[in-house]
């Protein structure tokens, strides 16, 4: 699916020139992506070292699992619940990224 989705923007942005809507978030990743990367992995890393008990029935769950039973999995089947967890944790880090972008912070090594 993924190298589907690569070869649709591919089609749309190289072929047919549709720029505009690709070029901004593909610039504030690109402009940044040891950042977007390294801090992903870590936020990955703490959301799994984080136990909480569950409201619900006193379970015990890493904030991961609960973020992804609480908000996804109630209202979608599982496959579609985790395209729309992986989906989200993009499209915060576009957000977080957009505002280093946008204040020209760039982190470089």
């Amino acid at each position: 699916m993924a190298c589907l989705v690569l070869a649709g923007v591919y089609w749309l942005v190289d072929v047919k020139g549709h720029r505009g809507w690709a070029v901004k978030p593909f610039l504030v990743f690109g402009t940044n992506a040891i950042t977007a990367y390294w801090l992903s992995s870590l936020m990955g890393i703490v959301l799994n070292w984080i136990v909480i008990t569950s409201p619900e029935d006193g379970e015990s769950l890493v904030l991961q699992t609960y973020i992804y039973e609480s908000f996804y999995a109630r209202w979608l089947s599982p496959a579609t619940a985790s395209l729309a967890y992986a989906i989200s944790f993009v499209l915060l880090w576009l957000a977080l990224l957009s505002v280093l972008y946008r204040r020209r912070i760039f982190i470089r090594i």
